[in-house]
């Protein structure tokens, strides 16, 4: 053999992208390519000599692999995965060919960790040091030869006219030519590679410089379907003297790979399309849980959801007679949406007979069905001036989810798409579980509503009609039921005009939450009406006589202050029969009045009451309430007591509406569960003056700030005669003031501007920076505060300050009321 074909084989071994490693008889490492070097850490000095088990193998594989070894002598090959050590120690497991090279011994070749040594060989000088110890060029080229035939990928050597000099059977088998017809012959006429990899092959065979990590398709191949992928890697093949005799090529194939990572793509994509579903759910479950007017939540569900899974959505309600009570439309234009919601009043979908929707109802199963079902509804929508519909995307794609509770379809709900957007199986997936989950939100509503108007009914009834107006005497009274709607409890409260220019203020509560302690209040009441009126003077006879009252007809223990204010001689003189204390506010200060304590009325038959009586001063306030406001389960009353103190100090200088309002915020959040029910009166002397057009609240960005800005925006609308939007604004309002506290820097400010027919609500605060409205994720606790008001206000926006700082405001028309 020439030495011209010996040096070949020696560069077709060093260029090899897998690692190869020779070992003779004995288990010493002859050969030691680059790759191996690159894969393993070791150099071929370091290593050359070396026993190849104590090298590569650390000492519990050792005794595994020397039987894989002494197997190839008795004629066993064997391909598999092993563990290999590093030069630094840690273990890799490796996929192996052990191949047989007759005497000259045997060589371990790595099938994997192709790519990491390209990619070193493509960073790194490439070796220029020839290995020292060769045989005879007859020998390197039987080695070369055995390593051809035992490697996994396919490998060509061509000379410089680039015409094949040697391919291995790997090769060949690609190729679908045998490997001896190949030679003579050129790359294109054999194999249907791209035309670049001619031109690479030429570029290295002139150059001397290889090309690593090519991608390309085989094309044309009969006897597979589809597109196979390939990376090709081409080297220079040189003479003993260096000169540039041909260049050579890799071929490995790629394509599970590629299938596998298009596939990865594919359930990437389902998995976005999935989390966004859930996110959807997620902030449409909050929707329906933020009120319990059934109006208000059908108008958030749908806002919610447009344009977030759909261009159109149409709800509708239908009553006991199956007639559509309650109808909401959503679209990306409000405008546009408010004309059909208008035009589905007057003519709702049809609900009965014929149709799509029809048969949605009736049968109770959501399903895909024709755009015409609603596009003809809301092209006849479209045209309040005539016959010519407006112009706009036809409906692609609807949905139709009946929105039904334990059997009984409750009403419909309709998502349509417009332009290229199309429904499928899992967009209908999602609107059945948000249709089963409206219902049960409908349900709760309806039920709610029922119940509430029960126990609202009764307590009017039992509760004074209305407080009179007291000149110079700013009044306000509050009475928050239990958590359980339908529950009515003993706590009451009353105003007394006398003829005599002083007023009579009380607060009681009968021990008790049911009916039985509600009509004994409304007895309670009406009698300490009747000797208020006639001993107003002293109120500790009065409540003794109401507490023989009840000791004579068996009624309910109750607790109760009565107390009595002289605007003229500015005095305050009452009577506590086992009551929590009144409260008086001065100078923003604030102290209980422990004075004229007695016990329960219904235990001493009106022998154990006491009175007192302090002075007044102008701008002072009188609070008294129910336990219920200072109570909390597993607490002392003291630290309640200590949290009214606070909290009314802190807003003293309110007017006494606002200071209601102020005081239910910061003791009575919303969110708090009550299981019972309470009253607050506040008496201010002088009465405030009315509140101005536009309000300021300054606050820190501190989590306390969140309480103060709710009552504050509470108390302001209420004061103005906005109460069917408090609930709405108070819950926007905590959305801004809880994002002002997370980002902004700086004093912030809660302004409220009002308006005949509309109230604009802004947080101010000293970061330029505007924020942006996300999608959150469906386990997310944040995220979804500029979401909700998008949803619910009319109109929001932000706008940048003089200061440097920005505003986020939102504002709000008159409507219906939103819990």
């Amino acid at each position: 053999m020439s030495d011209t074909a010996g040096i070949a084989a020696a560069e077709v071994l060093e260029g090899l992208p897998m690692a190869v490693v020779l070992v003779d008889g004995t288990g010493r490492i002859t050969g030691w390519n680059s790759a191996a070097g690159t894969l393993y850490g070791h150099t071929l000095a370091e290593v050359l000599g070396a026993l190849a088990l104590e090298v590569l193998f650390d000492e519990d594989d050792r005794d595994a692999a020397a039987s894989l070894l002494e197997g190839l002598e008795r004629g066993r090959p064997w391909e598999g995965d092993f563990r290999v050590r590093r030069s630094d120690g840690v273990l890799l497991v490796s996929s192996f060919r052990l191949a047989s090279l007759g005497a000259a011994g045997a060589a371990w070749i790595a099938t994997d960790g192709m790519d990491q040594g390209l990619a070193e060989q493509e960073r790194s000088v490439l070796l220029s040091a020839e290995r020292a110890a060769r045989a005879t060029a007859e020998e390197a080229l039987g080695l070369v030869e055995a390593i051809l035939s035992s490697a996994p990928v396919g490998i060509a050597v061509f000379d410089l006219q680039l015409r094949y000099v040697r391919v291995n059977d790997a090769y060949a088998v690609l190729s679908g030519v045998p490997a001896s017809a190949h030679v003579g012959e050129r790359l294109e006429d054999l194999v249907p590679l791209q035309a670049d990899v001619a031109a690479d092959l030429r570029r290295v065979a002139t150059t001397g410089r290889p090309i690593l990590g090519r991608h390309v398709e085989l094309r044309d191949s009969p006897d597979v379907t589809g597109q196979r992928h390939f990376t090709v890697s081409f080297f220079p093949v040189r003479a003993t003297g260096g000169a540039l005799v041909g260049a050579g090529l890799t071929l490995v194939e790629i394509t599970a790979a590629k299938r596998a990572e298009a596939e990865r793509l594919v359930l990437l994509h389902r998995a976005e399309e999935a989390q966004q579903r859930l996110a959807v759910l997620a902030t449409a479950s909050t929707v329906l849980n933020t009120t319990m007017d059934l109006e208000e939540l059908l108008t958030r569900l749908a806002r919610v959801l447009t344009p977030l899974a759909t261009d159109w959505c149409v709800i509708e309600l239908i009553g006991g007679n199956g007639v559509v009570e309650q109808v909401a439309v959503s679209h990306r234009s409000r405008d546009r949406a408010e004309e059909v919601a208008r035009f589905l009043r007057a003519s709702p979908l049809p609900l009965a007979g014929e149709g799509s929707i029809a048969e949605v109802l009736r049968t109770g199963q959501a399903q895909l069905v024709p755009p015409s079902a609603v596009d003809q509804v809301l092209q006849r929508a479209a045209r309040p001036n005539g016959p010519a519909p407006l112009p706009r995307p036809p409906i692609q794609s609807t949905i139709a989810a009946p929105i039904e509770a334990r059997g009984r379809v409750l009403g419909v709900l309709i998502l349509s798409t417009e332009g290229d957007r199309v429904f499928g199986d899992d967009d209908l997936d999602l609107a059945v579980e948000i249709a089963h989950r409206a219902a049960l939100a409908v349900g709760n509503a309806r039920a709610f509503q029922q119940e509430r108007h029960i126990a609202e009914s009764l307590q009017r009834a039992l509760l004074p009609a209305t407080v009179p107006s007291v000149e110079g005497l700013d009044l306000a009274v509050r009475y928050v039921s239990a958590t359980d709607g339908a529950s009515v409890g003993g706590d009451w409260y009353d105003v007394l005009a006398f003829h005599d220019g002083t007023t009579g203020i009380v607060v009681g509560d009968v021990i008790g939450h049911d009916i039985t302690a509600s009509t004994s209040m409304g007895q309670l009441r009406s009698a300490l009406r009747v000797y208020a009126w006639e001993q107003h003077a002293k109120p500790a006879e009065a409540l003794a006589r109401v507490d023989r009252l009840i000791d004579g007809l068996g009624l309910s223990y109750a607790t109760c202050i009565f107390g009595v204010l002289d605007l003229a001689s500015l005095t305050f003189r009452w009577s506590n029969a086992g009551h929590p204390p009144p409260l008086l506010l001065r100078a923003g200060h604030a102290r209980f009045l422990d004075d004229g304590n007695g016990v329960l009325l219904g235990v001493s038959a009106g022998s154990a009451v006491e009175e007192a009586v302090t002075e007044l001063q102008e701008g002072d306030v009188l609070v008294l309430y129910t336990d219920g406001l200072v109570e909390r389960r597993g607490e002392s009353i003291e630290v309640g007591l200590e949290r009214l103190a606070v909290a009314a100090a802190g807003a003293a200088g309110a007017h006494a509406e606002a200071l209601c309002d102020l005081l239910l915020e910061a003791l009575v959040p919303k969110s708090t569960t009550r299981d019972d029910d309470l009253a607050i009166l506040v008496a201010r002397v002088p009465a405030d003056a009315p509140p101005r057009e536009v309000h300021r609240l300054a606050f820190q960005p501190d989590p306390q700030s969140a309480a103060l800005t709710r009552g504050f925006t509470a108390g302001v609308l209420q004061g103005a005669g906005w109460d069917e939007r408090v609930d709405t604004a108070v819950l926007l309002v905590s959305e801004l003031v809880t994002n002002a506290v997370r980002h902004a820097r700086g004093p912030c400010a809660l302004v409220v501007c009002l308006g005949e027919e509309s109230v604009e609500l802004s947080v101010e605060d000293g970061d330029p920076r505007y924020p942006s409205v996300r999608r959150p994720g469906p386990l997310d606790d944040h995220g979804r505060g500029l979401l909700l008001i998008g949803a619910l206000a009319d109109d929001w926006g932000i706008r940048a300050l003089a200061s440097g700082g920005k505003a986020t405001w939102f504002v709000l028309g008159r409507g219906t009321a939103s819990s």
